[in-house]
């Protein structure tokens, strides 16, 4: 399960990079650095993985209050799947990330 959902960040990610290719040669040619482009592209995948696990571990602990009446000790494993599920995404968008310098504003803004 942690495979799949690694994968369908890294996928999310990939193609929001693919997607915004224009914006970000833009702002590229307007002075932004790489190193800030991959800053933003990998804060965007932590924040995705921060939501999308917390509220998960959220779930997690309702649907174990509601069935079982033990949400308290689902509290600690929900805040660990938060934090691991921010790390994989984090790293499931470096891939991405690292190629954000890579690209060539001008053939870029041309296909736009």
């Amino acid at each position: 399960m942690a495979a799949l959902a690694f994968g369908s960040v890294a996928d999310v990610c990939f193609l929001n990079m693919r997607e915004r290719a224009g914006e970000l040669a833009s702002l590229r040619a307007t002075g932004w650095r790489a190193r800030d482009l991959r800053r933003m592209v990998l804060l965007e995948g932590a924040l995705t993985g921060l939501v999308g696990s917390g509220l998960g571990g959220a779930l997690g602990v309702g649907l174990a209050a509601w069935i079982g009446g033990r949400a308290v000790a689902a509290v600690g494993l929900a805040a660990v799947v938060a934090v691991g599920g921010t790390v994989a995404a984090l790293l499931a968008c470096a891939g991405p990330a690292a190629r954000v310098g890579a690209v060539a504003a001008p053939a870029v803004l041309a296909q736009e």
